[in-house]
């Protein structure tokens, strides 16, 4: 197969996977339960249902060279009208959010930042091994060229893995606005990959949940000012790698620890 092809159907795999990410969020922001589901020909499911665990059927996410979108066909046909608007409203809500397609701006090559900004590159991952599953977070910090701090974990709050990786990612974000506030640090830019990351701080998105409650608090509560810069990821930013790994590497080593406890 031509490499171009091989390369272009990579890219879109992974903005279907972010896309899936995205509406599963805005699905658990509209009360209900979401979890990713298989992948198909061109796209993924993702599983749907009440808060009460009642199976409402399954989305499929896609993204082509006209954008993204998503199908309803395989939500169950006994779901009510209200059930049915609700899905279709948080679902079609999260595709307009992310809009575009493979060629916007947004992702690409990103302007040098200003001088004496200070960078903040965020990442969180998810790793499961039944029954046990962990989230590991990361940021660095940058000025002018050069790495001021990094740090990493698997730290978050009880509850917060049901977010997957995105807990990781909002757990760095706090946890880089720390050590700003120790440094004195009062204007950033954050650089991060998981597209929807500004929207509970920013108002765009409403926060229902605990975790996405205390993240847009803290980050008001901080008082940094904060430029954000959404990254595409595993597209060669070395910053994004970095912190990428390291997230991993947390989370992996949080793993390894619940599976062999007396290690």
């Amino acid at each position: 197969m031509d490499e171009a092809l091989l390369t272009n159907e990579a890219a879109y795999a992974e903005r279907v996977a972010q896309l899936v990410l995205v509406i599963v969020d805005a699905l658990r922001e509209a009360g209900l339960s979401a979890e990713p589901g298989p992948a198909v020909q061109w796209g993924q499911k993702v599983v749907v249902a009440t808060s009460d665990g009642v199976r409402l059927g399954n989305l499929i996410a896609y993204w082509g060279e006209k954008g993204p979108r998503v199908t309803f066909n395989e939500l169950r046909p006994e779901l009510s009208a209200a059930q049915r608007h609700a899905v279709r409203k948080a679902a079609e809500t999260a595709v307009a959010s992310v809009g575009g397609d493979l060629g916007h701006p947004g992702g690409g090559v990103l302007p040098p930042a200003a001088p004496g900004t200070v960078e903040i590159w965020v990442d969180g991952s998810y790793v499961s091994r039944e029954p046990h599953v962990a989230v590991g977070w990361a940021f660095i910090a940058r000025k002018d060229g050069e790495e001021l701090h990094r740090a990493s974990g698997s730290d978050i709050p009880p509850g917060a893995e049901k977010h997957w990786n995105v807990a990781g990612e909002i757990v760095a974000v706090l946890k880089a606005l720390e050590w700003c506030e120790a440094e004195g640090i009062t204007q950033v830019a954050i650089y991060h990959d998981y597209e929807s990351l500004p929207f509970w701080p920013t108002g765009r998105w409403r926060a229902k949940t605990d975790l996405t409650r205390s993240y847009a608090r803290e980050v008001a509560a901080s008082g940094i000012r904060i430029e954000w810069h959404w990254v595409r990821s595993h597209a060669g930013a070395k910053h994004n790698e970095a912190v990428d790994k390291l997230a991993r590497d947390a989370a992996l080593t949080a793993l390894d620890g619940r599976q062999h406890p007396d290690l």
